[in-house]
Parts: structure tokens; sequence; C-alpha cells
């Protein structure tokens, strides 16, 4: 009977050890089974815009620290940082710093130290670095830096430096600190705008590192130069962000995070000058910011991250925590957004109450509550990992075993676009890059794709060379013998009625000046071309959306939208004629609606004679030949332009300097009609619903 007990006993033991994760099993903390519930996802461009995009957990939590766990009290951890030999937490509210194995059991808890046989203590510590047998605590309550040793005695004290540099009335509060391979300490003070102050080993100010510059408005320049001082003081002042957190890498750059400015550049890599150079090329230009987006449904841009704590693996990989939507978000060394995950509901599982610091401890990440006073420990799920791994392949030159991993990740997670764009820039390295263009493109990665199609043509040019150049000797021969064969039929016979009229617009196009008079006098104008050819716009700038080469399209991926394009063209063009028949009845003018209408399709000629070949071009083009799109484009638009001023100028009978002014109040009598319409639909939709509302109250009583 004992015996039958004692194997039952035995077997209840393996099934509860058997539920417990494996890593909750080597450290001290309160074990958490339950998968995790926050929401996870990534950022992404498609059509010009961005998406969110959902994504597995990349972190799982396996527990949490808690005063329970520790065996000593833990109300506010404010900062943490591990070491070789253990992990110290700063906790403002108990005054002290913990410190703990790796498997977070208290080894000690420094609450003060002996200065000349005085007890000191701490107040409010908010942050702690250990370096070299050293604790640095940034002691803000008492307004010092204090040094010790690994054993809680005395090294040195650093209190506010005597320097002009810093403000009279500055209260020294130092918050975050880090310290250097060389020993040298980075501390962020409360209230300090000049940036990061820098201490030598020996506690003495070495200056100031990283200042973020500011933007000034425009516009509020101007009104405080206008204004007087007592009016300029009550504007906005033009002051640099505010420091939250600092972190070192291997390489010694300063990472920081601040409060968000309004370029949002709140993440900063610093070097020894003081620069920022953090590389931000990510995957459709999204910013490196945190939070980015509100939802797809709008498109809106999120209420902006405060983002408090940074911290940087051995790979250039960096995680940044957002206190106010309790999130964190892990980007690479370019910044891509490789997933952002948690969230501030504490009754989601792995979800923060008041997100407060976080550090790595190996490949699980810590990050402290400071609402509850627990430290969540996090592990990589097996995503997460493969995502890591692909990223170290890759960057290790390993780019056949990085582009089998990257495609595990898709196995996980099909729709994560940094995915393709890796794998295309993978097999570019490889030197296939028929296959680098078809996953550059399904990324949207129009860098990439370039970079791609460039190699691809080049090969393509030297393989075929003999064989192209034929090909334009012989497309050139059929040219000039069809244009041969037609002038020769030409003067056979008389043309047709229907030819000369479909032949006008050019004429007008080269002799805009004689071609405008005798579309009005001589009556050779024909209003069925020029609705023809605004159709012919139409399509132009339809195919130029859709059909543009994907390396310089400026909306890759567009999808056509023939309603979309008609309101494009139609709506400005007839707020065009009505506006300037407004203009020129009160002005004299001599043209007619109709020679105005038909005026307006034979100007926009030059979109349909440069657009058209121009969308055939761009698809031999790169990136880098871009610009010849842009040039061909704006002398499409300046054409454009000059052929309106020329045919105002011959319909209206005015001079020149009359109708430029006239272009300018036709623009301005444009602007008016689109304000009236939109009063009037506003006005009308409060009347609707005021008729509707009332309506329903009548009924109802």
């Amino acid at each position: 009977m004992k015996k039958g007990f004692v194997i039952a006993l035995f077997a209840v033991f393996l099934t509860v050890t058997s539920a417990l994760p494996a890593s909750a099993t080597n450290v001290n903390v309160k074990p958490v089974t339950e998968e995790p519930m926050y929401d996870s996802f990534t950022y992404t461009v498609a059509e010009g815009k961005k998406y969110i995009v959902d994504s597995p957990a990349p972190y799982r939590p396996i527990g949490k620290i808690t005063s329970e766990t520790l065996g000593v009290r833990l109300s506010f951890p404010s900062d943490i940082d591990v070491t070789a030999d253990g992990i110290y937490i700063a906790d403002k509210a108990e005054n002290c710093v913990i410190f703990t194995d790796l498997d977070f059991k208290v080894k000690k808890v420094f609450k003060g130290f002996t200065d000349n046989g005085n007890e000191e203590t701490f107040s409010e510590p908010q942050g702690v670095s250990a370096v070299d047998g050293k604790l640095y605590v940034a002691d803000s309550g008492n307004r010092r830096i204090v040094i010790l040793s690994e054993n809680g005695e005395l090294i040195s004290v650093i209190k506010r430096p005597d320097t002009a540099l810093l403000s009279d009335s500055l209260d020294f509060v130092p918050q975050k600190i880090d310290i250097d391979s060389d020993g040298r300490i980075y501390v962020i003070v409360k209230g300090v705008y000049e940036g990061i102050m820098e201490f030598y080993g020996d506690g003495s100010f070495g200056g100031f590192v990283g200042s973020i510059p500011v933007n000034a408005d425009p516009l509020t320049v101007l009104w405080k130069k206008l204004l007087s001082k007592e009016q300029s003081r009550k504007l906005e002042k033009f002051i640099p962000v505010e420091y939250t957190n600092i972190c070192l890498d291997k390489d010694g750059f300063i990472y920081t995070v601040s409060l968000t400015a309004k370029n949002r550049n709140n993440i900063r890599r610093i070097n020894a000058s003081g620069s920022d150079i953090l590389i931000r090329d990510s995957l459709g230009g999204i910013d490196i910011s945190g939070a980015v987006l509100c939802s797809n449904t709008d498109n809106s841009e999120e209420i902006a991250s405060e983002l408090i704590d940074i911290t940087v693996d051995e790979n250039g990989l960096y995680y940044v925590l957002d206190s106010r939507y309790g999130r964190i978000f892990t980007y690479d060394s370019r910044g891509n957004m490789l997933f952002a995950f948690g969230g501030n509901n504490n009754d989601q599982n792995g979800s923060l109450g008041t997100a407060s610091a976080m550090a790595l401890a190996g490949e699980k990440l810590c990050v402290a509550d400071g609402e509850n006073g627990s430290i969540t420990v996090f592990e990589r799920t097996d995503y997460a990992d493969a995502v890591f791994k692909a990223t170290e392949l890759y960057r290790e030159d390993k780019y056949a075993e990085s582009i089998e991993t990257w495609n595990a990740v898709l196995r996980y997670n099909g729709n994560f676009t940094l995915a393709y764009s890796m794998i295309g820039k993978a097999f570019y390295r490889l030197g296939d890059y028929s296959q680098a263009m078809k996953y550059c493109k399904k990324a949207s990665d129009q860098k990439g794709y370039s970079k791609a199609f460039g190699a691809w043509r080049d090969n393509f040019y030297s393989e075929n060379f003999f064989s192209i150049v034929a090909g334009i000797i012989i497309l050139a021969a059929l040219i000039f013998a069809v244009s041969l064969y037609i002038k020769r039929r030409g003067k056979k016979g008389a043309e047709s009625k229907t030819a000369a009229d479909l032949k006008y617009p050019f004429y007008v196009l080269i002799h805009p000046f004689d071609g405008f008079w005798d579309l009005k006098y001589e009556k050779r104008g024909r209003a069925y071309v020029s609705t023809l050819l605004i159709f012919i716009t139409i399509a132009a700038m339809t195919l130029e959306r859709s059909l543009t080469g994907f390396a310089v399209s400026s909306t890759p991926g567009y999808k056509v939208d023939i309603a979309y394009q008609l309101k494009l063209v139609l709506v400005p063009l007839a707020l065009f004629i009505v506006s300037n028949m407004s203009i020129t009845t009160l002005t004299d003018g001599k043209g007619s609606f109709k020679d105005l209408y038909i005026a307006s399709g034979y100007v926009l000629m030059p979109f349909a004679v440069i657009k058209l070949p121009l969308v055939l071009f761009s698809n031999l083009l790169t990136q880098n030949e871009a610009v010849y799109v842009t040039l061909l484009n704006a002398i499409a638009v300046i054409w454009v332009v000059f052929l309106l001023f020329c045919a105002l100028l011959s319909l209206h009978e005015y001079t020149p300097g009359k109708t430029v002014v006239t272009m300018i109040f036709t623009l301005v009598a444009m602007v008016i009609i689109c304000f009236i319409c939109v009063l009037f639909f506003s006005l009308f939709s409060e009347l609707t619903g005021f008729l509707y509302t009332l309506f329903r109250e009548m009924l109802y009583r």
C-alpha cells in the first residue's frame, strides 16, 4: 500500500514539473504557464500607406519577480542592469539596490554606505550600472551619483559640478547612468536639455554629449520677429528634447531614447563627437519611433510613444520600452521593426501596468512594472528564434542558410514583408538577380528591387548586345518605311476630314500661338477631339500610376481606380472652365464656353505625348535614374502651363500680362468655389441631421 502511494505521489510530481516551462525551473520566479494574450504585430507599407500586420508572439512570459519570490520588498523597480555576475535592480520606492544572481536569488541589498563614519542612505535611486567591480547609482533623491565597490564600500560621490555651463537654478537630479570601457560616466540629469552629462573616472565634469538639435517652426520664428518681446515670450519656446534613458553598445556608441521630437527621431545612436549615426533605412521608410499607427481602418498616426528605456544586444538589435502602451519594440541594425509586443492591460498575461525599465539577461528579456512592483521575465518563442537566427546568418554572409531560415520565418508569419525583402537581398548577394527581383517586389522593397534589376539589366545587355542593336536598327527601319508610305499615300489623295482633325492637336503642340488662333477663328478645333484627348489623358495618368516601372514608381503596387482617376482630371478641369469663364466675363474676355472647352482638351496633349511613352521607358530604369522620370514629368507640366497661357491669350485676346493675372485669379476662384461647395455640403449635412432628429422626436411623441 505504501509502495503504491509513493509511486502515485512520484507520478503527480512528474506531471506538475513537466507542465512548467523549462526556463521557469531554472530561475527564481513565480511561473506562468499560460500562453501570452497580448497583441504582437509589425508595420508594413503597401500602395504608399502604412498598415499594422499581426504576427506570432515573439516572446512568452515565463514568470514574475516579486517581493514574494525575492524574499525582500520590491515596490517600484526603476532600473535594471545585468552583468556576468548578476542582476542589479534599483527600487526607488524602497530606496535600495537589490543584487541577485542570474537566477534572481538575492545576494545583497544595498541601502546605503558609510562615509567617514557616517551612515548614508539612498533616496529614490532611479538609475544603476555595474562595471568592473564598481556599482554606480544615480541617487536621485539625494542629488548625487554614488560609486561603490562590489562589497558596498564607498569609492566616491559625484555631486553637481561647479561649471558655468549649468544654470544656477538647475537642481542636479541624476536619473539614468551608464559607463563606457574607458571609465567615462554618462548621466541623464532631469531638466538638462544640453545633452548627456559626461564625467571622467575621477568625477570631474567633461561636458555634454549629443544635444538634440531644435527644429524651429519657420512660421513661429517669423512671428517672434514681428511681435513685441512680451508677446514673443508667450509663444512656443524652442528647447531641445530631454533624454529619458541611455545604453552603450559593445562598440561604445551611446543609444538613447527621448520624449518624442517633432521629427520623431526619439531613438538615437550617438558617436564620440555627439552626432546621431543611427541607421534609418527601414523597409517602407517607417519611422523608428515606437508607435506610428492607430489602426488599419483610418490609417491615422497613433499618439506618440513615451519611450523610457532602451537596450542593445551583441548583434546590434535594439529594444525600446514604451510606457504609454506597455509595449516593447524590437529593431534590427537597419531600423526595420522586427516585432512589437506587450500591452498595458493588467488582465492579460504578459501585459504591464506601468512599464518602468528593461534589460536583456542572455536570451531572456526582463521588463519592470513599476505600478505592480514586479519584473516579468520573457523568453523567446520559436518564431523569434527563427527571426534572430535568419538575421544573424545574413549578417555573417551565410546567404544560402539565411534564405532557408527566412523561409522558416514565413511559415510562421506569411505576412512578414521584411522576410521577403531579406530573401531578395540574399539572392542578390548570391547573384540570382531574377529571384532577388521577385522577392523584393513581394516586399514592396523598391531599393532592393532596383539594385537587383540594375544588375540583371547589365547582364542582359552584355549577353544580348548585338541582338539589341539589330532590333533597334530593324525597328527604326520599319518606322521610317511606314512614315514614308503614309507620306506618299497622302500625296496621292486628299486627306480625310477626320484625319485632319486628329492631326491638328500635334500642330497646336508645336505652334501654340497660331494653333489656338486658328482653333478659334478658323474653327479648326473639334469638341470630339478635345473629349478624346481628355480621356487619353485620364488613361495615361491611370497607366502611369499602375504600370510605371516598380523601381521608380511613386505608387508601387497601385490598384487601378478608374473612378478616382476620372475625378482627378474631370473635377479640376470643370472647375477651371467655370472659374475662368466667370473671371473673363468680368474682364472683357472674347472666348466662348465652347472654345474654352475645346482648348482645354488640346492643352492636355503633352500629358499624352510624354506620359504614355514614359510608362514604357520607366520599366527600363533603376532608382538612380529616376531623375529622368521626374524631369520628363516636369517638362510635361511646364508644357501644359505654357499651352494654357497661349490658349487664354489667343481666345480672350488679352495681353501677356493680363493673361497671367487672369490665370492667377482663375486659381483663386477655383479655391473659393471649392470652399463654397464644402461649406454647402457641411450645412446640408447638418440640416438633414437636424430634420431627421426632429422627425424622430415628433414620431415618438
